[in-house]
């Protein structure tokens, strides 16, 4: 409670402080909902996340205890293994994603379809590096024709 009454008290110093114009231009509604929901959600954040920290803690050091008890060999070997594994596991990661890029499509329409992320419709319109593409026919999920029209930038 006393981490909460703090922030009040510190958002309270930074209205005093604030620009009179800046006050003005907002709703009054706006910053009573700061003071009180907006404290009160990180307050309620911030002993959620310690209750699931030493909760999580705990059930840690309880598994590892009952998994030293039951083979003690296979917990090192396990202790060691999970690292390297998630190591290997992230370069992997990093790997795939470089050859993986945004312009990895076969089609136009594949094209499309990665830049607007949803069922295409007719007539539908996207900008994609200096390109228009509009569909001009639909055939269920699969665009049967696009129409590709090159646009200038604007600098």
């Amino acid at each position: 409670m006393q981490g909460c009454c703090s922030l009040q008290i510190d958002m309270l110093s930074s209205f005093i402080k604030a620009d009179t114009q800046q006050i003005e231009n907002k709703h009054s509604g706006k910053y009573i909902s700061n003071l009180n929901f907006d404290v009160n959600q990180i307050t309620g954040m911030l002993s959620n996340s310690f209750l699931s920290f030493f909760k999580d803690g705990l059930t840690l050091i309880g598994l590892l205890t009952v998994m030293f008890l039951q083979n003690w060999r296979l917990s090192l070997i396990a202790i060691i293994m999970i690292p390297i594994a998630s190591i290997t596991a992230k370069k992997l990661g990093r790997r795939m994603g470089k050859v993986a890029t945004e312009s990895d499509v076969a089609t136009v329409g594949g094209l499309y379809l990665s830049y607007s992320e949803k069922l295409p419709s007719v007539n539908e319109k996207i900008t994609v590096h200096g390109l228009e593409l509009t569909v001009s026919a639909v055939d269920n999920r699969r665009i049967d024709s696009l129409i590709v029209k090159k646009i200038s930038k604007i600098n």
